[in-house]
């Protein structure tokens, strides 16, 4: 019994103890808190001032303040949300030697312990929505050697790992809606030689191979793309090459015998179906052709009308779209001449409609220096529905979309 008294006796002792040790930790914090006021007061401190400072601050962080002249500087700091307790001591010291800084910039950085001279580059530089902290050194070092650039354009650079002297026309070329990376060398190369160009005509030329002559550094197309293939002055077909899925066309539908890929073909009968409907009628006047018919066609052309005509209007053989089974020429049906397919209401039922039932018009006008080809009105290509859309609502040309949204990806 004796024991447990003394124990009780000790455990009071204790808390007895502790209560008085936590009473002169207040009185003396009070204390302090009580003389630091006085002296944020004295130092011309506001009421209201003197309360965002004692709320916020630690003890450490007002000693700082106490010991300097009264700044509403400071208080700007402590308002700041990325502001941290026990860092106003640095605060206060790289404002002393960059009293120019921004409030929140001198926060950022002592809080991230970026020890760099006050700049307006730097400034910006943190500031923007696409600074990654990580790549500070290189955007430091790419603004040394390149005095022109802004913050917003070092940013761009570095962050898209480009090697590349600063210009306004890299800046331009990068921020095109489409800019390709792996076509960065030869954006630059071909503005060189052609400098009056915009950075959006750049883009758009060596995006649809332009920085090379037609029928120069020409590749195998990619067949393993179906029906989003791409066969043009650039990508050819083998000789031997035949769609798998060809099938014949009911004369319903064409003006002579005519075969086309399975899927465009069914495409293609819900279109006319549908354009009946509205009282037009629209018929396929040439689908697939072979290799060899392609190539008697076209020297059929150049032997009459000469090669340069034979080149804007038709294509060597294994270069037409012709030879995949995707493509077809459509008349309006009682009109015998493809050429006066435009001035019908059939083409502007057609022009507008065709991309929902999967279908582009290949060779557009205003766009010829990119198809390689004359305005053809009666050209269309299949491509599925999402994709024609995609191309009717961008008002670009295949070659611009293959390029951006097929080959790279």
């Amino acid at each position: 019994m004796a024991r447990k008294r003394k124990k009780r006796i000790r455990r009071r002792m204790l808390l007895f103890c502790f209560i008085i040790l936590i009473g002169l930790i207040i009185y003396f914090t009070f204390n302090i808190i009580n003389n630091n006021e006085k002296k944020l007061s004295k130092l011309g401190y506001s009421d209201e001032e003197i309360s965002i400072i004692i709320d916020n601050a630690s003890i450490g962080d007002i000693r700082a303040l106490v010991d300097k002249e009264y700044n509403e500087y400071y208080i700007n700091i402590i308002k700041d949300t990325n502001y941290k307790k026990g860092n106003m001591g640095e605060y206060v010291s790289y404002y002393e030697e960059y009293d120019k800084a921004l409030a929140s910039d001198i926060v950022y950085l002592i809080n991230n312990d970026i020890e760099l001279p006050y700049t307006e580059t730097l400034s910006d530089l943190i500031n923007n929505e696409e600074f990654v902290i990580g790549n500070l050194d290189k955007y430091i070092n790419y603004s040394k050697n390149n005095k022109k650039a802004d913050a917003e354009s070092i940013i761009l650079i570095v962050n898209n790992n480009i090697d590349a002297p600063y210009s306004s026309n890299l800046v331009n070329i990068i921020k095109d809606k489409y800019f390709i990376m792996n076509n960065l060398d030869r954006y630059l190369s071909y503005q060189k030689k052609n400098p009056e160009l915009k950075a959006n005509d750049i883009v758009t030329n060596v995006n649809s191979n332009l920085d090379y002559k037609f029928y120069t550094n020409v590749k195998d197309a990619d067949t393993s793309k179906k029906h989003l293939i791409l066969v043009n002055k650039y990508f050819k077909i083998d000789k031997e090459y035949t769609s798998d899925n060809l099938v014949s066309m009911d004369l319903k539908y064409t003006y002579n015998f005519g075969e086309l890929d399975k899927d465009t073909y069914e495409a293609f009968k819900k279109m006319a179906d549908d354009a009946a409907k509205e009282n037009l009628y629209i018929k396929n006047r040439s689908a697939y052709r072979a290799y060899n018919t392609q190539s008697y066609i076209y020297n059929g052309y150049v032997g009459n009308y000469g090669y340069v005509w034979a080149e804007n209007y038709s294509a060597r053989p294994g270069h037409s779209e012709h030879q995949t089974g995707l493509a077809l020429d459509i008349g309006a049906s009682g009109s015998e001449a493809l050429g006066s397919f435009e001035s019908t209401n059939e083409f502007s039922w057609v022009k507008d409609n065709a991309h929902k039932y999967g279908f582009i018009l290949r060779y557009p006008k205003g766009k010829e220096y990119i198809t390689g080809y004359s305005y053809e009105p009666w050209h269309y290509r299949y491509v599925g529905v999402d994709t024609a859309t995609k191309i009717y609502e961008l008002d670009i040309t295949y070659e611009e979309y293959y390029a951006y949204f097929l080959e790279n990806k």
